[in-house]
Formats: structure tokens, C-alpha cells, sequence
């Protein structure tokens, strides 16, 4: 048996190795799954260091509408991470509140127009 795991001790590096990552996986997926099951996560009103995705998954709206309508970046724009409303604001000179309440608007006019198909 010692030859046995002297001879393959690669083998059980890689299975451990394996394991460790399922377990990190199913640890991520369970923590985000019980955020968003949550409803303390549904319709939060929009905050200066929301990103549009994370607006878009509270509200329910498409991310791509938020980012368009509200002129949040893509996260493939720029340096690689959606901005903020507060970045925004930096970024046009205006007050953190008025993009606020251009992102409120995006939110609510998509959820009165219902689910998208």
C-alpha cells in the first residue's frame, strides 16, 4: 500500500486539487444563491457604489438597457470594470444624485413594462 501512494502521489495531488476546487465552486454558488434568494436583495434602491449589474439583478431589468440609458460602462470598456453611479458623476462633473436618478428611471420604466420575453 506505501508503494502505492509513493508511486502516485501525482494522482492524489490532482484529485485533492480537484476537490478543493468543487468545494470552492459549490461554497461560491451556495453564498450567492442564499444573497439573491434573500429578499432584502430585490429592488434595493440604487446606491453610488452599485454597478449596473448589480442594479440589474436586484431590479430585474436587462444590464445592457441600465448601461445604455443610465451611461454605465460595459465591463468590457475602459479598464475592464462597470462603473458606478459615483464614477460616473466624477467622470461628467455632475452630482452623484442626478445620475442616481437616471438610473432610478431606467429601473422603474423597465419594471412597469413588465418581464422581457
Amino acid at each position: 500500500m506505501r508503494k502505492l501512494w509513493r508511486d502516485h502521489l501525482w494522482a492524489l495531488g490532482v484529485v485533492a486539487f480537484a476537490v478543493a476546487v468543487t468545494l470552492f465552486f459549490l461554497l461560491h454558488i451556495t453564498l450567492r444563491a442564499a444573497f439573491w434568494l434573500d429578499p432584502a436583495h430585490h429592488d434595493m434602491t440604487p446606491q453610488p457604489r452599485m454597478t449596473a449589474g448589480f442594479i440589474a439583478k436586484s431590479w430585474k431589468p436587462d444590464a445592457a438597457e441600465i448601461n445604455a440609458k443610465a451611461e454605465f460602462s460595459s465591463p468590457g470598456e475602459g479598464k475592464g470594470h462597470p462603473l458606478t453611479p459615483i464614477a460616473i458623476a466624477r467622470t461628467g462633473g455632475v452630482p452623484v444624485s442626478e445620475v442616481i436618478t437616471d438610473v432610478e428611471a431606467v429601473v422603474l420604466t423597465a419594471k412597469a413594462r413588465g418581464p422581457q420575453g
